[in-house]
């Protein structure tokens, strides 16, 4: 998801005015007169192409038009301008103020044609990957400054880093890495062509690495954890088993968990919900042991039609072997995918009709928004309990009037560590 500024603008007349001080220099030294350009400038503006030629060398401005595909054929949608200089090293804000003349200038077209911006910051692979989101998400922003200082309509305006996640060239060497570290400026003539481009050529790249370089992180967490585990000399502390139910489930293991991958994409709820925080479209925790829930729920009741189907209070269940797990009620409203009710998870054992239930658990809820389906996380708040946690993948549009879970995990405490089992409820 992208960021978006919401409110301040600078006052900038004086400093317009020293910067079109500036620009007159530059044209002074090209042999131009300072003073009709200057007067020029504040009429008419440079255009892009004359702006970049005079900055071409000392920000190393690189120019070049961006297409959309539509059913095979191309649309020009906008321009890209790449800058290779803008920043020194470690540095994330400008501060070579004669850059801020070519800013000043680009900002006046951008206003005269009403086209809507969309900043983005590179770096290479060298140090720590959440470091370089870091550093690149504030070069965006400090850009996206320059052009709200200039009064470019702040609603025009997004920024996003992208880390290293996004390379033109080689790491290997070092110019393939100066080409790495770089800042965007993409110009597009609507806010639907941009949009459409980010999704088609960032968003869903970025979401694919960052997936694929966490599960190796989780992957090389547990190798350590394995060889802890062999050195310990003291015995594993005793995991809580209250009310337990052997539902027959195996060891757990998270190679064996395919949770997030039944999930699909993850749906963007709004334009300016996009990268509101960093890797707020990343795919979740890929199980329920790794992640943890939100804030309380605000319990409401809606109409029948404003809640999803099948998840309008209604109760989920299924028999596990001899035993039963039931889920009342599940409540998800159908704008947002937000809880709206909190459910009590019911476990019987040796289930027959009508049979008191073992134990009733209140739970948290988490829930994940997806494309076409969304995942539904609960959490037992009581900590002695054997019962963990459950894992819901469940349909957003049903096709029968009988509604099942798609996918779903159990995980429950045993006497020799952690164990999990398929669960696949149903909404009777």
């Amino acid at each position: 998801m992208l960021n978006v500024f919401t409110g301040y603008q600078h006052n900038s007349s004086k400093l317009a005015r020293k910067l079109l001080l500036g620009l007159g220099l530059l044209l002074v030294l090209s042999g131009c007169s300072s003073t009709d350009k200057v007067k020029s400038t504040e009429k008419k503006g440079y255009s892009d192409q004359q702006l970049a030629q005079m900055y071409a060398s000392e920000m190393d401005i690189r120019t070049e038009d961006i297409y959309l595909s539509n059913n095979g054929s191309k649309k020009k949608v906008g321009t890209k301008t790449t800058f290779l200089k803008l920043f020194k090293s470690g540095e994330t804000t400008i501060t070579n103020r004669s850059y801020r003349g070519y800013f000043y200038g680009r900002s006046l077209n951008i206003n005269k044609r009403q086209s809507y911006v969309l900043i983005l910051g590179h770096t290479d692979n060298s140090g720590k990957a959440d470091l370089n989101l870091e550093v690149s998400d504030k070069r965006a922003k400090s850009i996206s400054n320059e052009l709200l200082t200039f009064k470019v309509n702040n609603k025009h305006v997004y920024y996003k880093g992208l880390g290293e996640y996004q390379p033109v060239a080689s790491n290997k060497t070092a110019a393939g890495k100066a080409l790495n570290r770089r800042v965007e400026l993409l110009e597009f003539y609507n806010f639907d062509d941009l949009q459409a481009y980010y999704d088609h050529h960032y968003a869903t790249l970025l979401t694919a690495k960052y997936y694929e370089r966490k599960k190796q992180k989780q992957q090389q967490q547990k190798k350590k954890n394995q060889t802890a585990s062999k050195k310990r000399k003291t015995p594993p502390k005793k995991l809580p088993t209250k009310n337990y139910i052997n539902f027959g489930g195996e060891p757990y293991d998270i190679n064996k968990v395919d949770i997030v991958d039944a999930l699909g994409p993850i749906k963007q709820s709004g334009w300016f919900d996009l990268f509101t925080k960093a890797h707020a479209n990343e795919p979740p925790p890929p199980t329920c042991l790794d992640d943890m829930p939100k804030d309380k729920i605000k319990e409401k009741t809606l109409s029948t039609s404003d809640y999803l189907p099948g998840m309008s209070h209604k109760a989920w269940w299924a028999k596990m072997g001899r035993n039963a797990v039931l889920i009342n009620p599940v409540a998800i409203a159908k704008k947002d995918a937000t809880p709206v009710a909190i459910p009590t998870v019911s476990i019987y054992k040796n289930y027959k009709t009508n049979k008191k239930a073992l134990a009733k658990y209140p739970s948290a809820v988490k829930v994940y928004n997806a494309e076409d389906n969304i995942l539904f996380r609960l959490f037992i708040e009581d900590k002695k309990s054997s019962l963990r946690c459950i894992d819901l993948v469940l349909p957003k549009y049903a096709t029968s009037k009988e509604y099942s879970a798609l996918k779903g995990k159990l995980y429950y405490n045993a006497t020799r560590g952690i164990r999990m089992v398929d669960f696949l409820p149903k909404k009777p």
